[in-house]
């Protein structure tokens, strides 16, 4: 049950009016409780019946309120007084007609004490209905040409617009500037700084969140982050998506580069088609054979397609029986370089022995004495037992001494202990190695040379290398001698589909929230108590999940995975910002959407108060930002050419200097390119760059929509 000061509040004004109230019954049971409970005003701040003396007249003004930059009038009349007999609009012009209402009296009223006290904002209310308005201006605009803001009832300002009331009326918002921006406007010069994101970030809303979301936190930031690798197995085969049915399997690889070559010799293989898949793990599976040849496989794929999560899904799903650990005899074994974790004052070489020598700790069967170390070391130990240390043959003690003197002195220099342990290991069972994140080593030249150290590395200790890389990053070593010297399997990661991403996810948030409960503060003061947050997860999930913010998110993210999900989880925390009665309707029904507009505003403001094109996964077309103000519009020029040339059947590209040629006259004098067009997931899309006028493009037409975000 809903339990909230909302409701004894509109049940006091209901009272008051039945008995017919008078006006300091008024002021105690229902506007000074709005003020305190509601609207936050501390006792210090408020100073009730104040006199107003001018020309030698004396009255009283019912509240004033103080905070240390701004001040109000309050003027309170009784309860039922008829301020309006029906609700009109929001805002609403101060004109002559107006002002002969009752309400229209309260307001002159409550204007001419806030002259007298040189106060610029004034309010008048009978309780129920609320206006607020500019009592004198500064900016030589007449008060007749003003506008009030008026709640037209109590419940209305409680319930639908509390959150409107609250931003506009409550203690911390007009500390923050909320009268002067929402009554007054701009008020200072923009000729230094036109842009309007520039004002508003110091008087924007600061508390953008939803309710609900600290129930459901932990389950949605563990489910929608970039990386499941940590998941547990159970929850990680929950969440991956392994062959998604709509992906397209015929494209070619894509590559940054002049002319489209086939960039891999023979078959590339496309694991996320179900075939394609059973022959990789059939591939893997028989080279955990030992006396298999080493296996060398590339895996390619663009930014945020799944290549990381792809790797841990082999080892942890698919293949998790291949690798299971079995002390009776010797088994294959997996290890995950992520080079993310490795310090740039570390050579690859040495990072890549320090992690086997770990993994080799660890293992308990490559760190075992009996049925590993001693094996390995067998030929040197016979060696020095018939060699140099015949001559102790006397003192056994002492003979073990110095082999495990020279055992150690290996461990402690690493290379040489892992070659003995991992060569004697690959003997009996296959171990893979997975290199990944090479992508994120910026130096060229350092990336070489880690391709050839690893390489060098596998075929020297018959380790099977599994190199993930992206398709720009292959590009541009291909010919390398290292790279170009190995037989690699190539394997072609497709981007799933954003839609089976996110419902994959929302499934597993619903997974971990199953059973808990919990209660949140609503938008209106009211307690709300959930007894299986997973419920919440039904109404966010419905809300997304084929509807049109769904759409938006997928069309927006472009195949970008990572994009994808950062944009859903910054939706969740921040998108709906009064979901209590959405709760309670979907409590009844079982059916319910959220509002769209609230979703769309997260995914455009991201982490920001206001919109910020540097922070925002959504372009600004209006403004070209070049500092020219003839060429304001040159996006929104060049962008309409560009769809409308993608539209057209057959659309391979076009040279965007050909949209240009009206602005090249000492404006514009930039070349860029929009790549091919292929089909992708049924749409066309066109990918401008490399940087059209200090902005990359990513442009996609899907049926009647376009989307535009940076490239």
């Amino acid at each position: 049950m809903i339990t909230t000061p909302t409701q004894t509040l509109l049940q006091a004004y209901a009272s008051l009016v039945l008995h017919d109230a008078n006006e300091a019954a008024t002021r105690l049971r229902v506007i000074d409780r709005v003020l305190r409970e509601i609207l936050g005003w501390l006792d210090e701040d408020i100073s009730p019946e104040e006199h107003v003396t001018e020309d030698g007249l004396t009255t009283y003004a019912d509240y004033i309120l103080r905070t240390a930059n701004t001040a109000i009038v309050v003027e309170a009349k009784k309860a039922g007084a008829a301020f309006a007999a029906h609700a009109g609009n929001r805002r609403v012009k101060l004109s002559n007609a107006f002002l002969q209402s009752e309400l229209g009296t309260a307001i002159v009223q409550a204007r001419d004490y806030a002259r007298k006290l040189s106060i610029d904002f004034a309010v008048a209310t009978n309780g129920s209905t609320w206006a607020i308005f500019p009592a004198q201006r500064h900016d030589q605009v007449k008060f007749h040409e003003s506008t009030a803001l008026v709640f037209w009832s109590l419940d209305d300002a409680l319930n639908e617009s509390y959150q409107e009331f609250f931003d506009l009326l409550s203690r911390d918002s007009v500390i923050s500037g909320s009268l002067e921006t929402n009554l007054l406007g701009r008020t200072e010069n923009q000729v230094e700084n036109r842009k309007l994101g520039s004002f508003f970030s110091t008087n924007a809303r600061q508390t953008l969140s939803n309710p609900v979301f600290p129930l459901i936190e932990n389950e949605v930031m563990t489910s929608f982050s970039d990386s499941i690798v940590d998941l547990n197995d159970e929850s990680f085969e929950r969440c991956y998506v392994a062959t998604p049915e709509s992906i397209k399997f015929d494209h070619k690889i894509r590559m940054h580069v002049g002319r489209r070559q086939q960039l891999v010799s023979g078959t590339v293989l496309r694991p996320m088609k179900s075939s394609d898949a059973e022959q990789l793990f059939a591939k893997i599976q028989q080279s955990s054979s030992a006396s298999r040849k080493p296996l060398a496989i590339l895996l390619l794929g663009t930014v945020g397609a799944g290549k990381t999560t792809f790797l841990h899904y082999m080892r942890k799903v698919r293949l998790k029986e291949v690798f299971t650990q079995d002390a009776a005899r010797p088994y294959p074994h997996w290890l995950h370089l992520d080079f993310l974790t490795n310090s740039p004052n570390i050579t690859a070489t040495d990072f890549i022995y320090s992690s086997l020598r770990e993994y080799i700790n660890q293992d308990p069967f490559l760190q075992d004495w009996d049925k590993c170390i001693k094996n390995a070391y067998a030929d040197e130990i016979k060696a020095l037992r018939s060699g140099p240390l015949a001559a102790m043959s006397g003192s056994q003690e002492k003979v073990n001494e110095r082999i495990a003197d020279k055992i150690f002195s290996d461990y402690q220099s690493i290379r040489p202990y892992v070659d003995r342990i991992l060569r004697y290991a690959t003997k009996h069972s296959a171990f893979f190695l997975a290199i990944d994140n090479v992508d994120q080593i910026e130096d060229e030249d350092i990336q070489s040379k880690l391709f050839t150290e690893a390489l060098a590395i596998s075929r020297s200790l018959s380790l099977n290398l599994v190199l993930a890389l992206r398709q720009g990053t292959f590009a541009r070593h291909r010919n390398s001698p290292s790279i170009d010297a190995f037989d690699f399997e190539a394997v072609q990661i497709d981007p799933p589909r954003i839609a089976s991403v996110l419902s994959k996810r929302f499934a597993l948030v619903k997974h971990l929230a199953a059973g808990k409960r919990g209660d949140f503060i609503a938008e209106n003061g009211a307690r709300v108590r959930v007894e299986d947050i997973s419920q919440i997860v039904d109404l966010l999930q419905g809300s997304v999940l084929g509807t049109e913010i769904g759409t938006r998110i997928e069309v927006l993210a472009t195949d970008d995975v990572r994009l994808a999900l950062r944009m859903t989880r910054e939706f969740l925390e921040r998108g709906y910002t009064n979901p209590g009665k959405a709760i309670e309707y979907h409590r009844r029904t079982g059916k319910y959407v959220l509002p769209r507009h609230e979703a769309f505003r997260a995914i455009i403001l991201g982490t920001r108060t206001v919109y910020t094109e540097d922070f925002s996964p959504i372009g600004n077309p209006f403004d070209s930002r070049i500092g020219v103000n003839q060429a304001q519009m040159l996006r929104l020029y060049v962008l309409s050419a560009i769809v409308a040339y993608a539209s057209e059947n057959g659309f391979r590209f076009i040279d965007v200097a050909g949209c240009l040629i009206p602005y090249k006259s000492g404006v514009v004098k930039r070349r860029c390119r929009a790549g091919d067009a292929g089909a992708v997931n049924g749409t066309r899309a066109a990918r401008v760059g490399p940087r059209c006028l200090g902005w990359g493009w990513s442009i996609r037409t899907t049926d009647r929509r376009t989307a535009v975000r940076p490239a």
